[in-house]
């Protein structure tokens, strides 16, 4: 993903961007020097201390009380303009050339496409519009947000992250505060990696974590650790200068063993682990043990790639900005269709774009047209759509009076900024533009994922429990309001995975039944405190797959009643099992039903297919045999897994268009 410079108040940090193709696509390497700058050390504070490890310093640049936040103005639901109010659609007059900074992304080089290059040409996307641009490059963000702030380019180009981590300097003067107008893409291909020991989201408490100083990962960080329910004093930070290279995370992880995870770009992340499903082997770059813990492969609606520009420049002129959000749309739907009959036959105008765009990033950072195409592939374009859904749907848990609240309170909490200050949204007439751009504006398919989905264990990135009672089979909202929301949020998030709900039962009276009635038909007998079978084959009734293999090889083992201790001869121990599983799908259902409920009641936005149910009965105690009742409480319970699954398993339509 872009890696572009962040700062706090006016000491804004010199910082680079590198881009990877995805898992997919091809990958880039880039001229480091060229993008990259040293961070700035803020004040040292202490981090938390870990068992045989050497605290690092907290990163802060500001320490002081903070200013009173300033929030943007409060408006209404969105109003739907009648035709008869539009404004002109006619091309404006040529004016000004604006310069417009671009960042090395996938998603840029749809601007480059309505642009025609670097600057504006005769037939271009924009041409058409009576817009004139100059492409500058904005990868040292240092120098994009002074640029900015002297008014030498009204316009902004970042990551929402990356702004909002300046939001107290940029928000300084009224005039000058962004209004945040067009989201590009979400991006697709930035890795956390980790050593052999850590297995879910849940295993990084504790941990060290290497990371670049005032990066994207950042963020991405910061949304691991709230899906976690953790918070930054819950792990312990190692500090980069760079994203990549000697002085990158990777490096530090593979040099230093008390590293214990690292975020990484794609081909740093290949050389540690040999591919996103990968283990490292220790051969090469590679480090033994080492995989991918998570990536944005899965959790796409991470890092937001957007547009901003001053607000007395947004005012005065609208017609500009209309122009601009219309024919960026058009150049990712031409760029997308274009990459899609490329796939299906060799396209010379797709070639060309590729060519176009190694021009202008550079061959060294994009030796081949393959390079160029896994760019793009990295780069999940949103479009007019997913921008609606963005700016104005209520509904959208990761729509951007969400996305903006959350890492502005990481922002103030980790003292990256003295102000919380929030920007301004755009109020554009989508109807407007979808017109103005002559944007076909398909919709996203309903549901994404398709019915017949494996839901493997080890794919699990994080999974959190609700409990219940005995026979219970409804879950109001009023008591697992907050779990449902949770899980809803996450499924947001993590737009690539799968949200699994899985019901289990508790199995202990049938590990009861079976050893009391396994005794008295000679199945099972019990020597020195310890049981086995007849054969003198040792029997551990603690062990679930022991037990469920045992009670399906002996059908004449009996249900015990639990009032007299008598066998139950009409109800051999496989018939608990049976009910149990049974049990446990009605519940997973019902829990389901209530979640998607809780979510249609507030209209929220949710891709039904994406929320799974399943039950697994008894076959997964936390503790098979129970004896105590808070012991058959741990057993009683639903469980929400995000589940990582492969490509296949979404809709063809999805990898071919537009996400929101």
């Amino acid at each position: 993903m872009n890696n572009s410079g962040k700062g706090g108040g006016l000491a804004f940090v010199v910082l680079g961007l590198l881009v990877l193709g995805g898992a997919v696509g091809g990958y880039v390497l880039m001229n480091k020097d060229k993008f990259f700058g040293p961070g700035k050390q803020g004040t040292q504070v202490a981090g938390p201390t870990h068992p045989g490890k050497t605290p690092r310093p907290k990163e802060r640049r500001f320490t002081g009380t903070p200013k009173p936040p300033i929030a943007r103005p409060v408006s209404g639901p969105p109003r739907k303009i009648p035709q008869s109010e539009w404004p002109s659609d006619k091309p404006l007059a040529k004016g000004q050339t604006l310069k417009l900074p671009y960042l090395f992304w996938g998603g840029d080089v749809a601007t480059f496409h309505a642009n025609g290059g670097v600057n504006t040409q005769p037939d271009s996307i924009f041409a058409k519009h009576g817009l004139s641009f100059e492409m500058v490059d904005g990868n040292d963000f240092n120098k994009q947000v002074e640029s900015y702030l002297k008014n030498e380019t009204p316009f902004l180009r970042g990551t929402l992250s990356m702004l909002a981590q300046q939001c107290d300097a940029l928000g300084a003067d009224p005039n000058k505060r962004p209004v945040v107008f067009l989201q590009l893409t979400w991006s697709a291909g930035d890795h956390l990696v980790s050593r052999a020991d850590m297995k879910t989201l849940a295993d990084i408490k504790g941990k060290t974590i290497a990371l670049q100083k005032d990066g994207p990962h950042v963020g991405m960080l910061d949304d691991i650790l709230r899906t976690a329910r953790l918070t930054w004093d819950d792990v312990d930070v190692e500090w980069t200068d760079d994203v990549t290279g000697d002085k990158g995370p990777a490096a530090k992880f593979r040099s230093d063993n008390n590293v214990d995870a690292c975020f990484a770009i794609t081909p740093d992340m290949i050389a540690l682990t040999g591919g996103l499903e990968k283990t490292g082997d220790g051969t090469n770059e590679s480090v033994t043990g080492a995989h991918v813990l998570v990536s944005t492969a899965d959790m796409k609606r991470s890092i937001a790639d957007v547009y901003a520009c001053r607000k007395d420049f947004y005012d005065k002129n609208r017609p500009v900005i209309d122009r601009l959000v219309a024919g960026y749309f058009k150049g990712a739907e031409e760029l997308l269709n274009l990459k899609r009959e490329h796939r299906r036959k060799p396209s010379d105008q797709y070639k060309a774009l590729l060519r176009l765009s190694q021009d202008i990033f550079g061959k060294q950072n994009l030796p081949t047209e393959d390079d160029a195409s896994g760019l793009i592939d990295d780069a999940v374009f949103v479009g007019l759509q997913g921008n609606r859904s963005f700016f104005e749907d209520a509904g959208n848990l990761s729509g951007y009076d969400a996305k903006e609240s959350f890492i502005l309170d990481f922002a103030v909490k980790e003292g990256y900024v003295g102000q919380r200050v929030e920007f301004f949204k755009p109020e554009l007439n989508y109807e407007f533009i979808q017109s103005l751009g002559k944007l076909t504006a398909k919709e996203a398919p309903t549901e994404r994922f398709r019915k017949d989905i494996v839901l493997l264990p080890e794919n699990t990135i994080y999974s959190f429990k609700v409990e219940f009672q005995p026979n219970q089979s409804t879950f109001s909202e009023e008591k697992y309001g907050e779990e449902f929301k949770r899980a809803l949020q996450q499924a947001s998030l993590f737009g690539n995975a799968v949200v699994a709900i899985r019901g289990h039962g508790d199995p202990s009276w049938a590990v009861e039944s079976f050893v009391q009635s396994g005794q008295k038909r000679g199945v099972v007998r019990q020597r020195a405190g310890a049981y086995q079978f007849a054969d003198g084959r040792p029997f551990n009734p603690h062990d679930m797959k022991e037990v469920v293999a045992a009670i399906n090889q002996h059908p004449n083992v009996y249900t015990i009643d639990p009032q007299s201790g008598a066998e139950d001869t009409t109800t051999p121990v496989s018939a608990q099992l049976t009910y149990l599983q049974k049990l446990s799908e009605d519940r997973a259902a019902s829990v389901r039903k209530s979640v998607l409920d809780y979510a249609q009641k507030r209209k929220w936005r949710l891709d039904t297919s994406q929320i799974k149910s399943l039950g697994v009965g008894g076959t997964e105690p936390e503790v098979p045999w129970a004896h105590t009742e808070e012991e058959t409480q741990r057993n009683r319970r639903v469980e929400f897994r995000i589940v990582r699954v492969p490509p296949a398993a979404r809709l063809e339509a999805d990898d071919e268009g537009f996400d929101f």
